[in-house]
């Protein structure tokens, strides 16, 4: 699959290639070319002033924390919900453990190439249905082609 030159981002509609889109037809309405470029500035943004939390997974400790504190405030409490609730919260942590892990290991660095491909504009974009402010979802490939849809 071609990535786009560096320089030069490609925006187009996908075509469903197997389970993945591909680049087909390059985007020409101004309207979509400028959401998608404000959804990437947008994406950049809350990254940069998230950067500390993000780069040491702060947020994921976060919320194990809260777990933890929740667990400890309840330790005491007697009663078959109560105790289905502490099982929960003990499986969220282990699973945000997991999350923690991988985050540090592999998103967070994925996370930092996929920047490195925006700023540089060496990533193709591809654009599925409608765009709107409301309605969009992200879905990345590592073959350097981003799908909006």
């Amino acid at each position: 699959m071609a990535m786009a030159q560096v320089g030069k981002p490609r925006i187009c509609w996908g075509v469903k290639r197997g389970r993945r889109f591909v680049c087909g037809e390059l985007v020409t309405d101004e309207a979509i070319i400028k959401e998608v470029k404000g959804l990437i500035n947008g994406l950049k943004e809350r990254i940069e002033r998230h950067r500390d939390k993000l780069g040491t997974a702060a947020f994921i400790d976060e919320l194990i924390n809260l777990f933890e504190q929740w667990l400890e405030e309840h330790k005491n409490d007697r009663g078959r919900r109560v105790r289905e609730a502490r099982k929960i919260a003990r499986e969220m942590i282990k699973l945000l453990r997991m999350l923690r892990r991988r985050w540090v290991e592999t998103y967070w660095r994925q996370l930092l190439e996929l920047m490195d491909l925006l700023e540089k504009n060496a990533i193709d974009i591809v654009v599925t249905g409608k765009i709107t402010a409301r309605s969009h979802s992200w879905y990345t490939y590592t073959t350097g082609t981003w799908l909006l849809r």
